[in-house]
């Protein structure tokens, strides 16, 4: 088995006082806090592999309603042939539609995908399901090239802009809700790693 356990701090501070335009106030301070507790199988190649987490997400600000958003859930995956593995994953979150500072798992939710493995360096995951707002997906893949590895992936999740400011999430589209404050986050990714000792000849 393993256990993990994660908890992320960051702040934001402004200089100049909050600016109110209309429904929202924008530059406001605020604390943002994260904890992730999970429990699995350590053997990623198993035939059958399982993880149950919870996590935490807490933003307090100067004078907006703070934000409050939990999920728990468990993820599954079994091996269909040597190279694809059968994923699902379900559970219960914050309906953030129905608030944004109560928490709480009011919500359920579900993933069904594929992991795809056609060789060893090339990774391949796509998943769909549905969220609190509604349909959702996500899709990952990832390939070695000799000494860079190229990652692309597309997911959705739930956030708050300061978030993305001091805890550094990555946020390059949203959909906003005026009236509740809360955003689904519409990430597409990409990163290119270089591990420049594999590159290194022996003289």
């Amino acid at each position: 088995l393993q256990f993990d356990l994660s908890y992320t701090y960051g702040r934001v501070w402004y200089f100049d006082e909050p600016e109110s335009t209309g429904l929202l106030i924008g530059n406001q301070d605020s604390v943002d806090q994260t904890a992730l507790v999970s429990l699995g199988t350590a053997e990623q190649d198993r035939a059958i592999n399982m993880r149950g987490f919870y996590e935490w997400q807490s933003s307090d600000y100067d004078l907006s309603p703070d934000y409050r958003y939990d999920r728990a859930g468990a993820e599954f995956g079994v091996r269909v042939v040597e190279s694809l593995r059968f994923l699902a994953d379900g559970g219960a979150e914050s309906d953030l539609e129905e608030s944004t500072e109560e928490g709480g798992l009011d919500s359920g939710y579900w993933y069904v995908g594929l992991h795809w493995t056609p060789d060893s360096r090339t990774e391949v995951e796509a998943r769909y399901g549905n969220r609190f707002w509604g349909d959702t997906w996500s899709f990952r893949l990832s390939r070695e090239v000799r000494f860079l590895t190229f990652e692309a992936s597309y997911s959705e999740e739930p956030t708050v802009e300061t978030r993305a400011l001091a805890l550094g999430e990555f946020m390059t589209d949203r959909l906003a809700d005026a009236e509740l404050g809360s955003h689904h986050r519409f990430a597409p990714h990409v990163t290119v790693v270089a591990d420049l000792t594999d590159a290194a000849e022996p003289v």
